[in-house]
C-alpha cells in the first residue's frame, strides 16, 4: 500500500508476489535467514514510518505509530543479533520476542511485540521455520495481540493480523502434510495479500478513518 499512497489501499505491486518471488523455492527457513528476513523488515518499517507517522489518526492523532513500532522492531532485531553464528529458528524468534518486549514504544509497540510473543510461542523451538509453522505462529500472534488489549477494535492491526493469520492457516492446510516441510514462501504471500485487503477495508471500519480518507496506521 505504501507504493502509491493511502488513500485508495492498492499497491503498484502486490507485496505477496514480492515475497513469493523473492523466498520462493527456499524450503524451510533456517535462523540466520530468517534473521535476515526481519532485519529487512525493521529496515523497511524505519523507511516508512514518517509515512504511516503521517496517518495516525486513530486512536489519537498523535503521529508516532510508525516511528514507535520501528523502534520496536529495531530492538528485536538487535537482540536478535546475538543470538549466534548459526542459531536455530526458534532461537532467533526467541529473541526477537524478547527484545520487542523489552523495547516496546507507545500502544502499538506494546502490541506488535505481544504480536511477536505469540509468534514465537506458536512456532515454538524448531530447528527451522516450515509453512505449517509460519501459519502456526501467525495464528498464535493475533491470538495474543487481541488479548493484549482491554477492549479490541475492529479496524486496526488486530484486525489485519487476524485477517492475515486466517489466511496462513488456510493456505498451509492446502499444502502437503499440512504445510510441514514445506516452505514458507506460498503461505506469507497469502497471509500478506489478506493483511492488504485487511487494511485497505480498515478505511470504512472506523469513523475517524473514513473521516480523513486513511486506512489504520498501525495495520499498515
Amino acid at each position: 500500500m505504501l507504493a502509491s499512497g493511502f488513500g485508495n489501499g492498492q499497491t503498484a505491486t502486490p507485496r505477496g508476489s514480492m515475497v513469493a518471488n523473492t523466498a520462493g523455492g527456499a524450503g524451510p527457513l533456517d535462523g540466520r535467514t530468517l534473521r535476515s528476513f526481519f532485519e529487512a523488515a525493521a529496515r523497511y518499517l524505519r523507511e516508512s514510518a514518517a509515512a504511516i507517522d503521517a496517518i495516525n489518526v486513530y486512536p489519537v492523532p498523535d503521529g508516532d505509530t510508525g516511528a514507535n513500532m520501528s523502534a520496536t522492531v529495531r530492538e528485536a532485531v538487535d537482540r536478535a543479533a546475538g543470538a549466534g553464528e548459526n542459531p536455530t529458528a526458534g532461537e532467533v524468534l526467541q529473541a526477537i520476542a524478547r527484545g520487542a518486549l523489552y523495547g516496546a514504544r507507545g500502544n502499538s509497540g506494546v502490541i506488535l511485540s505481544q504480536a511477536l510473543r505469540g509468534f514465537e510461542s506458536g512456532v515454538g523451538p524448531v530447528e527451522r521455520l516450515d509453512a505449517r509453522g509460519l501459519a502456526d505462529g501467525l495464528e498464535a500472534a493475533a491470538r495474543q495481540a487481541y488479548h493484549a488489549v482491554s477492549r479490541p477494535q475492529e479496524g486496526t492491526m488486530l484486525t489485519v493480523l487476524r485477517e492475515a493469520a486466517a489466511e496462513a492457516k488456510q493456505a498451509a492446510s492446502r499444502l502437503p502434510n499440512e504445510g510441514r516441510g514445506c516452505e514458507c514462501a506460498p503461505v506469507m504471500a497469502r497471509a500478506v495479500f489478506a493483511a492488504e485487503t485487511a487494511e485497505a477495508a480498515t478505511i470504512e471500519q472506523l469513523p475517524a478513518l473514513r473521516e480523513a480518507g486513511v486506512p489504520d496506521a498501525g495495520g499498515e
